[in-house]
């Protein structure tokens, strides 16, 4: 969602793709005075304030590997230079197979949330909601899931199987089961 906000506030204001030949200024966006300016979307964006410019150096990188112009150990070193995260390379060789480069570099660029045992119910709910609303969004879905089932505590993909498989789509129902202490006792 909130890169749905941002995309809308850049157009607005008469910015530019970073695939297109001019280089976006994401801190004007921010600077802007229709972007939001509290919230825990606020912080969440602040913290993105350059991805599109990380995106498209990513994307260069992995080009740049495809086109056997740069070695994998190298690509690896600089993904991770850029964004702290490990990607191995089966990864890098098969994303293609299931997804676009676009929402490969994204899912890659997008920060995690690296507080995540300090999420309380209203963050909790936004991220739920987040989810939901951008269900087609791997990188959305990766972030928002990682961080709410370490926080509490279940196996990854349960939100997933409660989503698709289960047809849980209330945010106040997901939350709730959530909270359900589904730990065994030996």
């Amino acid at each position: 969602m909130w890169l749905k906000i941002l995309g809308l506030m850049m157009q607005q204001q008469g910015f530019r793709s970073p695939q297109s030949s001019l280089t976006v200024d994401t801190q004007a966006a921010i600077n802007s005075p229709t972007f939001p300016t509290t919230g825990t979307l606020c912080s969440i964006q602040k913290l993105t304030n350059h991805m599109p410019d990380k995106q498209t150096q990513i994307k260069q990188i992995i080009i740049d590997y495809e086109n056997k112009i740069l070695p994998f150990e190298k690509v690896i070193d600089m993904i991770k230079e850029l964004t702290s995260k490990s990607i191995d390379k089966y990864d890098l060789d098969n994303y293609w197979t299931n997804t676009d480069i676009d929402s490969f570099v994204k899912r890659i660029a997008t920060l995690e949330f690296t507080n995540w045992k300090n999420i309380e119910d209203e963050l909790a709910l936004e991220l739920i909601n987040e989810i939901l609303e951008n269900i087609t969004d791997d990188s959305i879905l990766e972030r928002n899931m990682n961080a709410l089932e370490k926080r509490y505590s279940k196996p990854t993909g349960k939100i997933i199987d409660w989503i698709f498989h289960r047809n849980i789509t209330v945010p106040n129902e997901i939350l709730e089961l959530l909270k359900q202490n589904t730990s065994i006792a030996l």
